[in-house]
């Protein structure tokens, strides 16, 4: 999340954005949880769509054992896109769509996926940022919300509706309104 967070930084310097609202999805949330961290004075505040931060037990507790075997066998992708699919509602279009068209090279998912979920310890990431936060969730939450609610006490949180993890591609109208008053509110 480091490495993520400083190449994000070293592009709003390259763009020279000036106190920008950085909205990140999934994995993309905690890199822009670690850039608040890292880049106290670089953004005005930070939005988090569905991103596993600080999971909650029992999340933790429905990971199976034999999904990390899964990750590194031939089957990858499909073991993937089944945990993919567990975050999803049946009547998740566009998010099927998605999926079904990942291709992530194994050594790539094999890292990336446990140093951002299982690995990844957010909580000093998120006592160290103080802009403002938005964090949406979808069907299931991802996080322990009391627990970053205590690390973050500037955090708000909101739920979309009619959505499971993908939401910005099923509810845009939704997260788009859900970002535009949080930002309005700042």
């Amino acid at each position: 999340m480091a490495a993520f967070a400083d190449d994000l930084a070293w592009l709003c310097t390259e763009l020279a954005l000036v106190k920008p609202t950085v909205v990140g999805h999934s994995m993309g949330g905690n890199v822009a949880l670690e850039l608040a961290a890292r880049y106290p004075e670089l953004l005005s505040s930070l939005v988090m769509i569905d991103s596993v931060v600080l999971p909650p037990k029992a999340l933790l507790d429905t990971l199976p054992s034999q999904f990390a075997e899964a990750l590194a066998g031939p089957q990858y992708l499909d073991a993937y896109r089944q945990s993919l699919s567990a975050m999803c509602l049946p009547t998740d279009k566009q998010s099927s769509q998605v999926i079904a068209s990942l291709h992530v090279p194994k050594h790539v998912l094999a890292s990336a996926l446990p140093n951002h979920t299982t690995n990844y310890d957010a909580s000093g990431a998120a006592s160290a940022c103080h802009v403002p936060i938005a964090y949406i969730f979808s069907i299931m939450p991802l996080l322990d919300l009391p627990r970053f609610q205590r690390l973050t006490p500037q955090l708000v949180s909101a739920r979309t509706l009619g959505s499971g993890h993908f939401s910005p591609v099923e509810v845009p109208d939704q997260i788009n309104a859900m970002i535009a008053q949080f930002i309005k509110v700042q």
